[in-house]
Formats: structure tokens, sequence, C-alpha cells
């Protein structure tokens, strides 16, 4: 398992040497990214590093329910990403279904089509429900409509979209953790499309990351957070040797814009490393 790191924009920089980026569609919005720094270092991240992995989200995590098909395809083009997540509403299985089914429609049209042919990426799903059953049926449906979409842009265009399954890491509550979830519902779906896994988010149970790296391997090929840097703003260290968890502070309502002391940074940097031990199976020493 791969981490994509979310840092505060000023410290984008620290992240340019990854494989994995996530970026955020809510970022990307000129009101929001005064200046431009944001779109600029993804820009740049492209023309310099071809093979950099660009994932873009539809920020339903920040706002509840996700960008539009449309914006998100628009903005993906015009970063050459190499992944789209299409639209979700958070703990909501029949919006969900509802934003895929607008999302695979507007894909096969001729300007949607277009457009997606004009770079390709792949399509990430995400389902989403207020119970595990609410999940399951959710997951189940959203690969019904994937067997139809492909099957119909395959006979259309003579190709078929690559799919990857997103699973929240809001789902940890549940009994058995993400672990079972991915274990009983994502992995089944995953391979019968021979689709990539990726884990949004790093839960408050730090080290369950380890344990599903250590047990599913390269079925997952990749997660997000912005956990690390979380942690460093406010002075914590994350020990891997531990079993004991300290409390998650919280992202800032300023995340994206705050600035860090030379301690936090460190302290950021030190929890990258962290993680990606983590998702790789291992402890720091």
């Amino acid at each position: 398992m791969k981490a994509a790191i979310i840092t505060p924009i000023e410290y984008l920089d620290t992240t340019r040497d990854r494989e994995f980026h996530l970026l955020l569609t809510h970022l990307l919005d000129p009101l929001i990214d005064v200046g431009g720094e944001y779109r600029q270092f993804y820009q740049d991240l492209r023309r310099s590093n071809l093979d950099t992995f660009m994932i873009l989200d539809n920020s339903a995590h920040e706002n509840t329910v996700g960008e539009s098909i449309q914006k998100v395809l628009a903005l993906g083009q015009s970063l050459a990403v190499n992944e789209i997540v299409i639209p979700d509403h958070l703990f909501n299985s029949v919006e969900t279904l509802a934003r895929a089914k607008d999302a695979f429609e507007y894909l096969l049209s001729k300007g949607g089509s277009s457009l997606y042919f004009s770079f390709r990426p792949r399509l990430m799903v995400v389902p989403q429900g207020k119970s595990r059953k609410d999940y399951d049926r959710c997951s189940f449906n959203l690969s019904t409509l994937i067997r139809e979409f492909r099957k119909e842009f395959r006979e259309k265009y003579r190709w078929s979209p690559t799919i990857t399954f997103g699973v929240s890491k809001d789902y940890e509550i549940w009994d058995g953790g993400l672990y079972r979830v991915l274990a009983k519902t994502i992995i089944p779906a995953a391979t019968s499309f021979e689709a990539d896994i990726h884990i949004l988010g790093w839960g408050r149970d730090l080290w369950a990351h380890r344990t599903i790296a250590e047990d599913f391997g390269d079925l997952i090929r990749s997660t997000d957070s912005a956990r690390p840097f979380v942690y460093g703003y406010n002075n914590i260290y994350l020990n891997s040797h531990y079993i004991d968890i300290p409390e998650y502070p919280g992202r800032s309502k300023t995340y994206f814009r705050d600035e860090f002391s030379t301690p936090q940074l460190q302290a950021s940097l030190h929890n990258v490393a962290v993680f990606d031990a983590t998702v790789k199976g291992e402890v720091v020493v």
C-alpha cells in the first residue's frame, strides 16, 4: 500500500517526490486557491514527472456531497490526473447511487465521452451507507451499474474505463473495523472487476492500517491522509511501537492555509514516516 499525504498548501513541496497524490476539487476553486499556488504545484508536478499518480477527489469528505461529474472531469482534464472520484454522498446509499448513475450517463454522452477520452482517467467509485446492510447493498448496486456502464461504453466506443473501489475510513466504527469492510465487501467487489482499491483516509485506529497491509498486501493499492500533519501541528509525535493512540485533535478550519513552526513541521514529517511504515505493515525503528 502506498500513501498520499494531504498537507497545507504551504508544505506541498514536501510531497513532491511521492508516487501518489490526492487532490481536492474544492481547493482548485479560484476563490479558495487565491494566487493559484495549489493548482500551480500540481501543474508543475505533472510537467516534471509524468509517472506520478494523481487522484482527483470530489471533496465529499469536506462538503458531504461530492462535486458534479462535469466539474470533476473538467478539472481532472486540466491537470491530466490519473484517476477521478465519481460523485458520492457521505453515508447515503440512495444519493450515492443516483450520482453514480448520472455520472455514468454523462460519460456515455457525446460531450462527456469526448472530455473523458482526452485524458482517460481511471474512475473510483465509493460505496456509502448508514448501516452495514445499507452499505453492502450500495456496493452491490454500484457493481451492477458499473457492469452496465462498461458494457454500453465498450459497445459504443470499443474501450472500457478502468475502475477503482474506494473505501472511506469513516466505516471503521462498525464491528470488525475497516478490516471487515474490506474482507467482506470491498475486496470481493474489486476482484470481480480486477479493480484497484484505495482507502480514503487514515482512521482513528491508526495501527489498523498495518494489519490491513500485512494481511491483504498488494490487494490494497493506496491510501491518503492529512493526519500526520494534523498531529504534527499539535506537536504530537506518533510512535508505532505503542498500542496507545493519542487522541486525534481534529483538522483546523484553516488547515490548508496553516503555517507551521519548525518543531511542528519536524513532528509532521516524523509522522509521515510513521504513516509510510504503517501502510507497508512495518514499524518505525
